[in-house]
């Protein structure tokens, strides 16, 4: 009886989104251009915002897959550091390599190799140190205790990231628009968070404790 039910109420769903797709391609398509227009007047406030979206997005659902109660407290977290420091820092340093690496023949293989490498190597391990220091700081652990759930964490953490994010940016760097390059990030993360976050969001763990990390 429920499976039925359940089959019911997406058969339901399905004809409504049926019966508004004219209209609702009409109105993604003025929210897109809406969207551009807000982008052109204040692209790192914009960038910023969808950042702090896509970061509490991710906690969320991080914490719902983990069978937690949500920690509201934990999400606020993420979402600062996706204002004060993600998308601020995605905004500079695609900027800078947009602005030096082959400038003139930007898509070519060579330039989206040298940018992917640059992003695995250079902006990810210091992006991640940040969130792991920023986090521990906002839920007042010593550095200490900050340093060695770093070093516990975030080498396996990169190592999971490249299993997503090179793919990601060679799609990033070769067909989407410089402006709009934080934006593609930003919904691409919406699935790198539920890892990220579930990663740096649990209890840090010493050396010697009882409780593993």
């Amino acid at each position: 009886m429920r499976v039925l039910l359940t089959a019911l109420l997406l058969l339901c769903v399905l004809l409504g989104l049926l019966e508004v797709a004219p209209y609702s391609k009409s109105l993604i398509s003025s929210a897109w251009a809406a969207y551009l227009a807000v982008l052109a007047a204040w692209p790192l406030l914009t960038k910023c915002c969808t950042s702090v979206v896509g970061f509490a997005i991710g906690d969320i659902l991080a914490q719902l897959l983990a069978g937690l109660r949500w920690d509201a407290a934990r999400t606020v977290r993420f979402m600062m550091f996706g204002w004060i420091f993600h998308a601020p820092g995605c905004h500079l340093f695609y900027g800078l390599i947009d602005r030096y690496v082959m400038p003139d023949d930007p898509t070519s293989v060579r330039a989206i190799v040298i940018k992917i490498l640059l992003d695995r190597v250079l902006f990810t391990p210091i992006n991640m140190g940040v969130l792991f220091l920023f986090n521990g700081y906002m839920e007042r652990q010593s550095l200490h205790r900050i340093f060695v759930t770093a070093c516990q964490r975030l080498p396996n953490l990169w190592l999971m990231s490249n299993a997503l994010w090179p793919a990601a940016h060679a799609i990033n760097f070769r067909y989407v628009p410089p402006e709009q390059r934080v934006l593609f990030v930003n919904c691409v993360s919406i699935v790198w968070n539920i890892v990220t976050c579930g990663v740096v969001g649990r209890p840090g763990t010493l050396p010697g404790s009882k409780r593993h990390a």
